[in-house]
């Protein structure tokens, strides 16, 4: 290989003392190969052709080119060899007959990078307490979102409207029921039974129905983050199941050889379980909650955006102060009574 040039009318291969002498290291070439590992082999003593020789590689100058002294070894580095621990699925899945592939799968990763040499108390103590944490922070996000200001007002408007449709009586207002009596006049003051009240009833009957109405939008956005908050639980119970799946296993292959250890993992992996069968007792109450704002939507779609506007109209056409010509006849207002009661039914269901 030729020389560069060196700089200055020096040599290239002379610099300063105590300068930095990069090199960089190259695998021998062919050519040069039997030459050089029969040097080296004659300065340790061995024959040439006898045995598994390492790998022989040279240093050579950035400048020169020139190959420099002859590797032969690695560089031995002071540490402590790490050692993984050897498990499989099927040693998880001995621990908890049934555990899903996707729980077995995250606890063998955590079985695997668990180095017992390098384990300290603080590893052993915080071992899967984010994932419990996580778990924490999601529950308090869901009784936030079971709290919402939406769902309390729409649920409000409902019973409102039921509360207001109980009341009234059309046939006592259409002048075809019975009189209320001695205990109806005394004690049916709430009643609905005569046309400025059925008037008064109407107008904020309309009222509500526009104002639930506003809140469909709303109520649909709460159940899709009803159904994250759920698909994000899952999650954390997978992460904390296999957690402690992972510290069970870690525990009983410590067993022996750091029993103090081993009982630390024990206890983590008891608090793990308990936490991971917490989340799967919760599940129904999830799947409750996330179809609260449904079910109110539905209310408000198929009856008071449905049902009750077409009943609302039939009662503005009544004009119940007309001539007693022009009032409905009995059998008209026991319909009219009769859709009244097929709404509430609607609306309580």
């Amino acid at each position: 290989m030729r020389d560069d040039p060196a700089p200055s009318g020096k040599s290239g291969t002379e610099e300063p003392p105590g300068s930095l002498r990069p090199t960089i290291i190259r695998q021998v070439d062919r050519t040069r190969r039997g030459s050089s590992s029969q040097n080296v082999n004659a300065q340790s003593g061995e024959e040439g052709t006898g045995g598994t020789k390492p790998a022989v590689l040279a240093v050579e100058h950035p400048q020169s080119g020139k190959p420099g002294r002859v590797i032969t070894a690695p560089t031995a580095i002071p540490g402590v060899e790490r050692k993984r621990i050897v498990v499989v699925s099927a040693d998880i899945e001995r621990l908890s007959p049934g555990v899903a592939p996707a729980v077995s799968g995250k606890a063998v990763r955590l079985v695997r990078s668990f180095v017992p040499e390098g384990a300290r108390d603080r590893q052993v103590t915080m071992w899967g307490h984010e994932a419990q944490q996580d778990y924490a922070e999601l529950v308090s996000t869901t009784l936030e979102l079971s709290q919402a200001e939406v769902l309390i007002r729409a649920r409000r408007y409902l019973v409102r409207i039921a509360d207001l449709l109980d009341t009234i009586d059309l046939e006592a207002v259409c002048g075809s029921g019975l009189s209320p009596g001695l205990f109806g006049r005394l004690f049916g003051g709430g009643r609905i039974d005569t046309a400025g009240k059925l008037e008064t009833a109407r107008v904020e009957l309309e009222q509500l129905v526009r104002l639930t109405n506003v809140t469909l939008e709303p109520l649909l956005a709460l159940k899709t983050s009803f159904d994250e908050q759920s698909r994000r639980l899952d999650a954390a119970w997978q992460d904390i199941e296999a957690a402690g799946l992972a510290a069970a296993f870690l525990s009983e292959h410590l067993v022996n050889d750091r029993p103090e250890l081993s009982r630390r993992l024990l206890e983590r992996s008891m608090s793990l379980a308990q936490t991971a069968l917490q989340i799967r007792n919760s599940a129904s109450l999830r799947d409750s909650q996330s179809e609260q704002p449904l079910s109110l939507v539905a209310a408000i779609q198929n009856v008071v955006l449905v049902t009750l506007p077409g009943w609302l109209v039939a009662i503005a056409a009544l004009n119940v102060a007309s001539p007693a010509s022009r009032q409905p006849t009995p059998t008209q207002a026991t319909e009219l009574q009769f859709q009244l009661r097929t709404i509430l039914q609607q609306l309580k269901a």
